[in-house]
């Protein structure tokens, strides 16, 4: 991004972050640090024009059903937006519609639209659970893995010539040998035997 891009940027978060509405501008503040901070889009505008343009459908669509729907929509099409950025704009326009502690000037299908919302971050949030890896897996994979290779090992050793195959034995010996310790001559013995 060249430099009059990135001021053009910044002129721009900075109108959206300047309105009359208070609330409004608290909420978008935190949409720009936490993007930034978290690095969830390569640019922090990208974020805050989704957020603004999702905010607008869910204020002025008629029904909550109808309003969260197009969101959805919005946010899955194009595909240029990820599962995690998909996240992040609908957990930033739950905070900013909870009702239970926002300022946020309440209408009347506030809480229906809240609590449609947060039905699809679960679902999300189960998804990325699901599909993350355990502990116990990587360490199963890591172990078969290594045995897979170890078994492995007396052939890929013939096959190197003499000078690559000795250096590699020399780094496994640790492996394989307990470390030799230097241990002096009067060590465990009786001092005052040897001056007498």
């Amino acid at each position: 991004m060249s430099k009059k891009e990135k001021t053009q940027s910044v002129s721009t978060i900075d109108e959206l972050l300047q309105t009359e509405n208070e609330h409004h501008n608290e909420y978008a503040q935190k949409v720009v640090t936490e993007c930034i901070s978290k690095q969830i889009f390569p640019d922090a505008e990208i974020a805050l024009q989704k957020y603004e343009e999702s905010l607008n459908v869910i204020i002025c669509t008629k029904t909550p059903y109808e309003s969260v729907n197009c969101v959805l929509f919005s946010l899955n099409y194009p595909q240029e937006i990820s599962d995690k950025q998909r996240y992040f704009i609908l957990k930033c326009l739950a905070d900013f519609i909870n009702p239970y502690h926002t300022e946020f000037s309440k209408w009347k299908l506030q809480q229906e639209t809240y609590n449609i919302l947060k039905s699809h971050i679960t679902k999300l949030e189960k998804e990325f659970a699901k599909n993350s890896p355990k502990t116990t897996d990587i360490r199963e994979t890591l172990k078969t893995l290594m045995q897979k290779e170890i078994s492995e090992l007396p052939k890929r050793l013939e096959a190197l010539d003499d000078e690559k195959r000795l250096g590699v034995i020399c780094k496994l010996m640790p492996y394989v040998f307990p470390k030799v310790e230097t241990v002096e001559a009067s060590q465990g013995e009786n001092k005052q035997c040897y001056e007498d």
